[in-house]
């Protein structure tokens, strides 16, 4: 099934460069830019029968979004396919170089510097939500607050597309 059948714009990314011996030269580090084509759904590129969802959509993230589901917020995002619910995304794409700090600890930093198709930045930050709901302990007591906004939400949506 799919989820989008528009093209969905990417932004380019940059990452640095590093050279060891012009970084002891004091030479500044360069970043290279990678331009960015816009994703094509499968159903464009190779039309078929599959079903297309057309239904709303929502997305819940928290804090805890990073790597590859911080790239899917960005690509839901920029597909401008449904709404965003929660709390800031994490703030790191992922792709970290691991660094061992010694006496078992390490580091991680992420090495590609992205945005967001009209440019809005994320990285350190987090993709901002359409509608931010806090998390509440009520999780506990089977109560999730995140997920009834987000069942409020899809209501008013599938309501407002029958009027």
């Amino acid at each position: 099934m799919l989820l989008a059948t528009d093209t969905i714009p990417q932004a380019s990314w940059e990452t640095p460069k590093y050279e060891a011996a012009y970084a002891s030269w004091g030479k500044k580090w360069e970043r290279e830019s990678i331009a960015s084509d816009s994703i094509v759904p499968f159903c464009i590129s190779h039309p078929n029968d599959m079903p297309k969802y057309d239904k709303p959509i929502i997305l819940l993230v928290n804090g805890s979004t990073f790597s590859a589901a911080e790239d899917f917020a960005v690509l839901f995002k920029n597909a401008k396919r449904g709404k965003v619910v929660g709390t800031p995304t994490g703030g790191s794409t992922g792709n970290p170089i691991f660094i061992d700090l010694g006496w078992g600890y390490n580091g991680r930093i992420c090495t590609r510097h992205e945005k967001l198709a009209d440019g809005t930045e994320f990285i350190g930050i987090g993709i901002q939500p359409d509608v931010v709901v806090e998390e509440t302990e009520s999780v506990i007591f089977g109560k999730d607050n995140v997920i009834e906004e987000a069942m409020k939400l899809l209501k008013q949506q599938i309501n407002y597309t029958k009027e």
